[in-house]
């Protein structure tokens, strides 16, 4: 006998699998009511969140706002800035001011000792250092060369003879740029040639000052020779002192690292030896910073050729008043203005 088959609500007409489907979702409705009350949740503890970062937002600029010096606010500002332009400091009143200019500035400007020709040999010989580059300066050169050659390195100094009588002729050296800065001139000889023309006395001094002690100009390279990134055209050696020991220095076969070893190995008290750098116009240069001693005794300019040392301006007699240009000035149209005249 065969067993018979049943379909549940097909004879009844009932739709049990939608029943079931209904009586579970009323079974999940607590569940389902949990998850919304926990979104809601989530929602209100967001919103309270940026409340909370708003308010200590508030909180931050109100106590910025504390002090009645925070309303203290000054601006400056100039009817042209390229010329003149300022900064608040303090608190000042407020008002306008005006600024006259009484003189413009000039460029630096230092004359030789007299001599009595512009064309006779002068018999000095050896290196000078003008903005950094090396000069040579000839036995046989007289005023008109030493001039000429300066004016042919192109190192921002203008040199020019200035006659102010038949037997008093002097080299006239000015930057080419105005302003404070002015040009360097350092002896690199051992012959002394910047006293010998004239521009430099006997006397020394610290040429590049940091609190308690002194630093080279600056260089190309902290490796390469120092007598061959000057272009000095002798060798330049000596015995300097730094603090309370010599050092013996070479700028023909030394760099500023090979000079600082030397200072480390002579061990002077107190002192330290290094090598800084800094960015300049995209390039890094390089410096020998010695530090712990401001006591330098040069031998044979090699501390001034370096920058450490720089020799005090020679005072020269005055000359009242100096008309200089490519043209000599004349009293009829040939004749030189002198003394006399």
């Amino acid at each position: 006998m065969s067993a018979g088959v049943s379909f549940s609500g097909l004879s009844s007409g009932v739709d049990t699998a939608t029943i079931i489907e209904q009586l579970i979702a009323i079974e999940r409705r607590p569940i389902v009511l949990l998850e919304n009350q926990q979104v809601e949740e989530e929602f209100k503890l967001d919103v309270l969140q940026e409340i909370n970062t708003s308010l200590l937002a508030v909180k931050t600029s109100a106590e910025a706002l504390s002090e009645a010096s925070d309303f203290d606010v000054f601006d400056i500002s100039s009817s042209d800035s390229d010329i003149v332009d300022a900064t608040v400091t303090g608190t000042p009143a407020a008002g306008s001011f005006t600024v006259e200019v009484l003189a413009l500035a000039q460029a630096q400007t230092r004359s030789s000792g007299s001599f009595v020709s512009n064309t006779d040999a002068l018999g000095y010989s050896g290196d000078i250092v003008l903005n950094g580059q090396a000069i040579t300066i000839s036995s046989s050169d007289s005023l008109e060369d030493i001039q000429e050659t300066i004016t042919n390195a192109d190192a921002g100094v203008k040199a020019q003879i200035l006659q102010v009588s038949d037997t008093d002729f002097r080299l006239l050296l000015s930057s080419e740029a105005v302003g404070s800065d002015g040009f360097s001139l350092l002896d690199a000889s051992t012959g002394d040639v910047l006293q010998s023309l004239g521009f430099t006395a006997t006397a020394t001094s610290i040429k590049n000052s940091v609190s308690g002690g002194a630093q080279t100009d600056q260089f190309a390279s902290s490796t390469t020779v120092v007598g061959s990134l000057l272009g000095l055209g002798e060798t330049l050696s000596g015995n300097v002192t730094i603090g309370d020991q010599t050092v013996a220095i070479d700028l023909s076969t030394q760099s500023l690292s090979d000079i600082k070893d030397a200072i480390d190995a002579a061990a002077p008290s107190g002192v330290t030896a290094s090598i800084v750098s800094e960015e300049t116009n995209d390039e890094t240069v390089f410096q020998l910073q010695i530090d712990g001693t401001t006591t330098f005794v040069d031998d044979s300019n090699v501390l001034e050729a370096l920058g450490i040392l720089q020799g005090a301006s020679a005072i020269t007699p005055a000359v009242a008043e100096v008309h200089t240009s490519n043209l000599a000035n004349t009293t009829n149209g040939s004749t030189p203005v002198d003394s006399s005249t």
